[in-house]
């Protein structure tokens, strides 16, 4: 079952204005809609699907009565902005937020961090098998520790490493090689593993460093590339992701609160809705595969030997994950609900000619 959202905060103002224990007026047909205001990393949800699915099913479930205002950039362009989203998020600048449940172990909520084990969801059909299971419900309570609100874990794209020129293949060949990554320690230990140098500037310093040669790679999804052409003569893997771009939507616990029980069921059956939708994000990246190929972009398959050195250069990260109370055993059971890996190479379908050999 999804996480029910709780009709009646804790917080002394929620209490009067969710009206606990009674069935809230109804509101005149005429009034003015209820806007919640929505925090998000990005300046437009191009790259990030799923938000905008997320404000616009809100208006249709409600056909109309509560709608969702998109903050683009809300938290300022500095690597840490993530926390001061969640900031804004739990002191009612906004009402929702929109975050990365990667790097959450950097905010003190360790839980997820088995969601971004890297080479674990590599394929949108792991992703989509994740998202439906009893997992999500479990690790939202843990965002109370942040002082918001989960509502739901949405899907992203997959994040794949893509990188200029000739692709390093194996851990040697990531020797000397530095690799953007968003803010988290796992992500940069994984990056330190496979023998790269990891990079975690802010995204403006990400992309001046792309243009001068001293960043030679990122982990982001095919339509990142397509829609910032940001890697110069980009090689990325066709069968192999780091990680997915799980999202968690949250809420300030008095906004929530504010709401009447009809309005709290619209917003959940639209979270609810979107966290059903990962194969419709893989289109979305499927799509952009044409484009890619015809820009000089270009994709390369990981061998099972390549994936096998890969592998055991990141057992230290895994081993760490698998000391952990809680990374361990949830480690073990994503494990067992990912289907075989012959679906990764066929989620991408490019030309032969777009393939290096």
């Amino acid at each position: 079952m999804k996480r029910v959202i709780p009709m009646c905060a804790v917080a002394l103002v929620a209490v009067a204005l969710s009206g606990c224990g009674a069935n809230p007026p109804e509101e005149p047909s005429d009034a003015a809609p209820t806007t919640l205001v929505l925090a998000h990393l990005d300046n437009d949800l191009t790259g990030d699907p799923a938000a905008q699915w997320f404000i616009d099913r809100v208006a249709e479930e409600s056909d109309g009565a509560l709608t969702i205002e998109f903050a683009n950039e809300c938290c300022g362009r500095a690597a840490d902005n993530q926390s001061t989203l969640v900031e804004n998020v739990a002191s009612g600048e906004f009402d929702l937020g929109w975050l990365a449940v990667r790097g959450l172990e950097d905010l003190g909520v360790e839980e997820f961090q088995a969601l971004e084990a890297p080479l674990l969801i590599d394929r949108y059909a792991a992703e989509e098998a994740v998202l439906a299971s009893d997992i999500p419900d479990r690790l939202l309570g843990s965002l109370d520790a942040l002082d918001v609100t989960g509502i739901a874990l949405e899907p992203g794209m997959l994040r794949r490493p893509i990188v200029g020129g000739e692709f390093p293949r194996t851990p040697a060949e990531f020797a000397g090689r530095v690799m953007w990554t968003v803010p988290s320690t796992l992500s940069a230990a994984s990056f330190s593993a496979l023998g790269a140098t990891p990079s975690q500037v802010a995204n403006d310093d990400r992309n001046s460093g792309l243009e001068s040669g001293e960043i030679d790679g990122v982990e982001n999804s095919v339509f990142w590339q397509v829609s910032t052409q940001h890697v110069v003569d980009p090689v990325i893997t066709r069968n192999t992701a780091f990680w997915p771009r799980i999202s968690a939507l949250v809420a300030n616990p008095d906004s929530l609160g504010g709401l009447s029980d009809e309005q709290a069921g619209w917003l959940q059956a639209a979270a609810d809705a979107v966290a059903e939708s990962t194969m419709d994000v893989a289109a979305v990246d499927a799509e952009a595969v044409a484009e890619y190929c015809a820009t000089g972009g270009r994709f390369v398959v990981l061998d099972e030997s390549s994936r096998a050195q890969w592998e055991e250069a990141l057992e230290p990260v895994y081993a760490g994950l698998e000391s952990d109370p809680d990374s361990g055993p949830l480690l073990a059971e994503i494990r067992s609900l990912i289907p075989d890996r012959e679906s990764a190479e066929n989620e991408l379908d490019p030309p032969a000619d777009c393939q290096v050999p």
